[in-house]
Parts: C-alpha cells; sequence; structure tokens
C-alpha cells in the first residue's frame, strides 16, 4: 500500500510540473515595459543569439513592439498587446545596434529605445540592408514588389 501511494504521488508531482502556468515559461526573459508614453527594456545589452522579450502593456492603448535593425529592417514584432496585458517575442540576432519601438495605438513610427547586442552566433543582422518585399499574390500570376 506504501509503494502505491508513492507512486501515485509522484504521478500527481509530474502531472502538476506538466500543468504548469505560463509564467514559468517566461523564465529567462526580458521584461519590457509599455505605456502610452514609454517603451522600457529591462536591459540594454545583450549576448548575440536568441533574446525573448516579455513585453507587458500598462498603458490604456492596444500596443504593438518591433525590433528594428539597420533602415528600419523590421527583425521581430509582436502585435495586439492589449492593455494590462503581456506577449512573449523570440528573436535570433547577431552582434549590432537595434531599437525596440512600443507603438501605442498601433500607430506611427513608436516610442524607440536603443540595445546592442554583442558576441559571436545570431541568425539576423542589423546590417542586412533592406528585406525582400516581393510577394506572390497566389492564383493570379501577378507578383507585388
Amino acid at each position: 500500500m506504501k509503494a502505491f501511494a508513492a507512486a501515485a504521488i509522484a504521478v500527481m508531482a509530474l502531472a502538476g510540473a506538466a500543468c504548469s502556468s505560463d509564467s514559468s515559461s517566461t523564465a529567462g526573459a526580458v521584461d519590457v515595459v509599455a505605456t502610452d508614453h514609454s517603451c522600457t527594456p529591462k536591459r540594454t545589452e545583450y549576448s548575440a543569439g536568441k533574446i525573448t522579450f516579455n513585453v507587458k502593456n500598462e498603458g490604456d492603448k492596444v500596443t504593438e513592439m518591433y525590433v528594428y535593425g539597420a533602415s528600419d529592417k523590421v527583425v521581430g514584432e509582436v502585435e495586439n498587446i492589449g492593455p494590462g496585458t503581456s506577449r512573449k517575442l523570440t528573436i535570433d540576432v547577431k552582434a549590432g545596434k537595434y531599437e525596440l519601438a512600443c507603438k501605442p495605438g498601433q500607430t506611427g513610427s513608436g516610442i524607440r529605445q536603443t540595445i546592442t547586442v554583442s558576441g559571436a552566433g545570431g541568425a539576423s543582422s542589423a546590417e542586412n540592408g533592406k528585406a525582400s518585399r516581393q510577394v506572390d499574390i497566389k492564383g493570379t500570376g501577378m507578383v507585388e514588389v
């Protein structure tokens, strides 16, 4: 009977771990507080590679956050962050200067904060230039540039 009870407790512990809340999955994420007037990351220096931002909207307007490289190249974005909610954004970047831009009301060029990424690694570069904007309009034979 004791062996059965111990096994049952072990199974319940494993089941509880598998059903843990999302807050543990944000461990290691960098908090960014977005308001209607600011965009404040917990820190501004990072190592090259994957960076996860946990963007919390403490403003009154729906917001979004972009990460821009050189020439405003979009490296990553997360949209539709309602007031009082948070969303995560993970990017994979090489060394360089980038800008975080929070856009309260989802308009304009955003409230910007420069970040610095150093070291080896990462997939996207701040210096890649403009991304291709060519789009094949499915089924029409037309290409939009």
